[in-house]
């Protein structure tokens, strides 16, 4: 098997979606002078002229295959960049909102906890006088609304 037919069996099938560009998906021919010539000592200078302008021509198509391919690379890759940078606003998003909740439950348990054990704090001998008055405070404004 010869390097085009490699090159055609790697390069030459491909899938197509209807997100892709088609880039050609010619058959890249071999050039026709076998390379044992090119060793062969006795072959005359036109069949090797012919050869290293066919070997020419051959690279210069698969250079171009190549560089197309580079290109379709990379558009996939700044596809799949803009896709990750969306993607990676949501669980962003989420987790502001879980923190948000979290900080607003956690302080309002922290808060009545606190309320609860000032109510307690009554009997306290110095905390329990300041206490009263802010209850008293509170439950007068209560009863005004």
């Amino acid at each position: 098997m010869g390097l085009a037919s490699e090159v055609n069996n790697t390069f030459g099938r491909r899938s197509h979606n209807a997100d892709s560009e088609d880039i050609g998906t010619e058959a890249i021919a071999e050039p026709s002078i076998p390379r044992g010539k090119f060793a062969n000592s006795s072959a005359n200078t036109e069949e090797l002229k012919a050869l290293v302008l066919e070997e020419a021509e051959y690279l210069g198509v698969l250079s171009k295959r190549i560089e197309e391919l580079i290109d379709s690379q990379q558009k996939l890759a700044k596809k799949i960049e803009l896709n990750a940078r969306t993607l990676g606003v949501l669980p962003s998003l989420a987790r502001g909102m879980a923190l948000g909740f979290g900080i607003v439950i956690g302080s309002t348990v922290i808060v009545g906890l606190f309320v609860y054990l000032l109510t307690r704090a009554e009997t306290i001998p110095i905390v329990g006088d300041f206490v009263k008055r802010i209850i008293d405070y509170i439950q007068l404004e209560q009863l005004s609304k």
